[in-house]
């Protein structure tokens, strides 16, 4: 399920009122892939758990991840980063200067909750 967030984008929800068709993308990572961009609004974390169990991931060579947390629930950052190196990536990350809803400078517990948004580059050697 999706939810429309009023502004040109959405993000996965189970309250959401908008059901999306999908596709395994583990299907069309069964050769080399030069490059990989995923940007799937909340889905990537489980989508990186998906392409390593199935094996797709050891065939990404270079990844673009837009990496979200769009709820309270704790945040599963590290679990990707170490599921990306477990498979040989190295990496980096950068903020994409989404954090809360207060503007910069705001405290700590601002930046949890409801979006926050990084950049990760990962690559194989």
């Amino acid at each position: 399920r999706f939810a429309a967030t009023g502004d040109d984008s959405g993000a996965l929800s189970d309250n959401g009122a908008i059901q999306v068709a999908t596709v395994d993308l583990a299907r069309f990572c069964n050769g080399r892939v030069d490059f990989l961009k995923l940007d799937v609004e909340g889905a990537e974390f489980d989508l990186i758990d998906h392409l390593a169990a199935t094996g797709a991931l050891t065939q990404v060579q270079r990844l673009f991840v837009e990496l979200h947390a769009w709820d309270s629930r704790p945040p599963r950052f590290h679990e990707t980063m170490n599921r990306l190196v477990k498979a040989g990536f190295n990496y980096r990350i950068r903020s994409a200067g989404v954090f809360g809803t207060l503007p910069h400078p705001a405290g700590f517990s601002a930046l949890a909750f409801p979006s926050n948004l990084v950049a990760l580059h990962a690559w194989r050697d």
